[in-house]
């Protein structure tokens, strides 16, 4: 017997919805407390509800008794395939880079005050400063944590258990 399907569906997504709230209403009262930029809530908010909800699965999966190296599978990675990844990603970032700077160019030519607007903002009473803090909390979140978060749940969690019920081909 899977152990997988002694697991309800119905409350793993209420616990994840109750931490949502928990975590907003929390995040929220902090922020007006001691007046927080919204968008350092927002991010703090983010983060926290993603790690939540990997927490909340490894703890359901652990009272289960279901081994998490099952569902995922083991990962062997040697150096020399480590770096071809990393390489292959950095080739991919200069590439993505290059697109953009082009892109740019093209744009400047049909407006030539694009780049100092670009770079300036349209209005400096309207753009605010994010900092070098937000930008690297919301890389965090964005490249690792909201990642695990959706593979934890769909991939590993609920694609399994709709497996079992209606059957994968």
């Amino acid at each position: 017997m899977n152990k997988l399907e002694d697991v309800s569906v119905f409350k793993v997504i209420l616990k994840i919805f109750l931490i949502h709230l928990i975590v907003i209403l929390f995040v929220f009262f902090i922020g007006l407390v001691f007046n927080l930029h919204y968008k350092v809530v927002g991010m703090v908010t983010s983060g926290v509800v993603y790690i939540s909800i990997v927490l909340a699965l490894m703890n359901t999966f652990h009272k289960k008794g279901i081994i998490v190296n099952r569902i995922f599978g083991s990962v062997n990675i040697t150096k020399n395939e480590m770096m071809k990844y990393i390489g292959i990603q950095l080739l991919f970032v200069l590439f993505s880079i290059s697109a953009i700077i082009t892109v740019i160019n093209i744009i400047n030519f049909a407006n030539e005050d694009f780049i100092s607007e670009f770079i300036n903002g349209p209005d400096t009473n309207v753009v605010e400063n994010t900092g070098l803090f937000l930008i690297i909390v919301g890389l965090i979140v964005t490249i690792t944590l909201a990642p695990l978060a959706e593979e934890l749940l769909f991939r590993g969690f609920l694609f399994n258990k709709w497996g079992e019920s209606i059957g994968l081909f």
